[in-house]
């Protein structure tokens, strides 16, 4: 068969251009070409087959790394004065070794010389921290009971038995009527030695050989501190002219039991031209049960109250 045998006869022109597409594609057909003729093996260059997209890159979603924020160091507290730390440190021995009393009796000689009194009596005590303390005040020449004490948290009471009298007020009045005044635990601390600086205060040290001088900045009070011991040695208070009003001086530490106790004690008020002195014969700490009674018939005796 011809190719050129057609019910339709083309013009020359596009005959030309027939026979160009059957020599490029091999489509023997006047209508396009759908799909692709291949021939001896070799696809045709002009029907290109549609490749396949390319999927687009898989992106891994990853978590933002966890980040902590930057360690800042807590500032530094300043450095304390060496003399502010020696103190502290002085204060906190002093604490740590001081006794503790619960019940105590006590025998003690005490001379007394002030313009009110000048007297050397045996002061018979006993404390116990929730009653208060009992003193018993016996002339020592006669061994006569003159007098008799009761301090407790809030007040003080005074019997004289000879002037049958019952002197009593609040404890602020009782510096006014007993050698040793101030609360019960005050009045021990300077009966037996352990006192301790008060906390509430700016306290600063320095030590000279076996001591330690440990004071406010204004001097007004100053202890001086056994540097081995951290007992007391002595106590000074000064008033704000700087004049010295109360002096505490202690000696001759001794044993009663387990517990050190200094058995001289001499306390000098200067202004009030006061001297107390105090010598401990014995201590028995945690007694039987003891009365702290004055015994006082209130109907005989003569009451004083103190405001």
């Amino acid at each position: 068969m011809s190719f050129f045998s057609l019910k339709t006869r083309l013009p020359k022109t596009q005959l030309l251009a027939f026979a160009l597409l059957i020599l490029l594609t091999g489509c023997k057909s006047a209508k396009p070409c759908i799909e692709p003729v291949y021939g001896s093996g070799i696809q045709s260059n002009l029907i290109i087959p549609q490749e396949t997209p390319t999927p687009p890159p898989t992106i891994e979603v990853k978590n933002p790394p966890i980040t902590h924020p930057p360690l800042i160091a807590p500032p530094v507290p300043p450095q304390k004065a060496p003399e502010i730390q020696l103190a502290e440190d002085t204060i906190a021995k002093m604490e740590n070794v001081r006794p503790k009393f619960n019940r105590l009796t006590a025998t003690s000689s005490m001379d007394i010389d002030s313009p009110e009194l000048e007297q050397s009596v045996t002061a018979l005590s006993r404390y116990d921290t929730a009653k208060g303390l009992y003193t018993s005040y016996r002339a020592t020449a006669l061994n006569f009971e003159g007098a008799r004490s009761l301090v407790t948290r809030d007040s003080f009471f005074v019997y004289n038995r000879i002037e049958k009298e019952l002197t009593y007020g609040s404890i602020s009045f009782a510096n006014r009527f007993l050698p040793v005044s101030g609360t019960i635990e005050q009045i021990m601390a300077i009966l037996t030695g352990t006192i301790v600086p008060e906390s509430g205060f700016n306290w600063e040290a320095y030590q000279n050989g076996d001591e330690i001088l440990v004071r406010t900045p204004d001097l007004r009070q100053q202890y001086t501190v056994d540097a081995k011991t951290y007992r007391i040695r002595t106590a000074e208070i000064r008033n704000v002219k700087n004049e010295l009003t109360e002096k505490i001086v202690y000696s001759e530490p001794a044993a009663f039991g387990n517990i050190v106790i200094p058995r001289r004690v001499e306390m000098t008020q200067p202004l009030a031209k006061r001297t107390v002195k105090i010598y401990h014969r014995n201590f028995e700490f945690n007694p039987e049960p003891m009365s702290f009674d004055l015994n006082v018939d209130r109907k005989k005796a003569k009451l004083v109250l103190i405001r």
